[in-house]
């Protein structure tokens, strides 16, 4: 699923990024760890051409990848909030 965030670096950069999960190893794929999967940026609506989005990736790539991870938890924490609420809803009406 692919996400937007907004983060500051020097200026404010958007980012579309992919959070890839981690696939296991089997007998016959060496499998493959979780990562972080730039898609575009853009400053101020305006996108960035592929080798700019790579030298901005290439200098500041912790700080992003941090960024996306956060905001990939935080909406996983709400995910889940919401579903236990719903079921406890859920049980309340029957």
């Amino acid at each position: 699923m692919e996400e937007t965030i907004e983060i500051e670096l020097t200026v404010p950069v958007t980012i579309k990024f992919e959070a890839i999960k981690a696939e296991r190893m089997t007998r016959h794929y060496p499998g493959c760890p979780a990562h972080i999967e730039i898609d575009g940026m853009e400053f101020m609506g305006v996108p960035f051409g592929t080798a700019l989005t790579d030298a901005i990736y290439d200098e500041f790539e912790d700080e992003i990848n941090d960024e996306c991870w956060d905001y990939i938890n935080d909406n996983e924490m709400e995910r889940q909030v919401m579903m236990a609420e719903y079921r406890r809803d859920a049980m309340e009406d029957r």
